[in-house]
């Protein structure tokens, strides 16, 4: 009798156990830190050296951050925006957003989308709006990257 109650017991606890809710931490928030230089592609083809400035952290489910493109020209012309949606890995991140104002091939104030893509790993970026603009970029010494 002693016998049946312990595979009873141990059932029972087996039973029990199986059913007890497991709770795993979810993931680190991934936040993309990065400063990059490279070169700005115009519509009209036109090329000139520029860098990327670009800070986007998840927000209640979404993705936000601003973002600057520079020309190191003697007086600075430039590009800016926000992020506004996104996916960040620790491999890579891709982002979409508005541009609120380009003064890099043209001044414009119109607000455009823009997608910005890089590798977490290499540092390597891509831009690209709606009015044409392209921009490909390399990690500097002050790259950060995805973390």
């Amino acid at each position: 009798m002693s016998i049946k109650l312990t595979y009873a017991l141990i059932g029972a606890l087996s039973l029990t156990m199986g059913l007890m809710p497991v709770a795993f931490a979810d993931p680190p928030a991934r936040t993309v830190n990065y400063l990059g230089s490279g070169t700005v592609t115009c519509p009209d083809g036109t090329t000139r050296p520029a860098y990327l400035q670009l800070q986007a952290t998840p927000t209640g489910g979404t993705v936000t951050g601003t973002w600057l493109i520079g020309t190191n020209a003697i007086l600075d012309t430039s590009a800016v925006g926000t992020v506004d949606n996104g996916k960040i890995t620790p491999n890579h991140f891709a982002l979409t957003g508005i541009e609120t104002f380009t003064g890099v091939c043209f001044d414009e104030n119109t607000p455009v989308t823009v997608d910005i893509s890089g590798n977490c790993n290499t540092g390597d970026a891509k831009f690209s709006d709606a009015y044409g603009i392209t921009g490909s970029f390399s990690k500097s010494g002050a790259f950060i990257g995805c973390s």
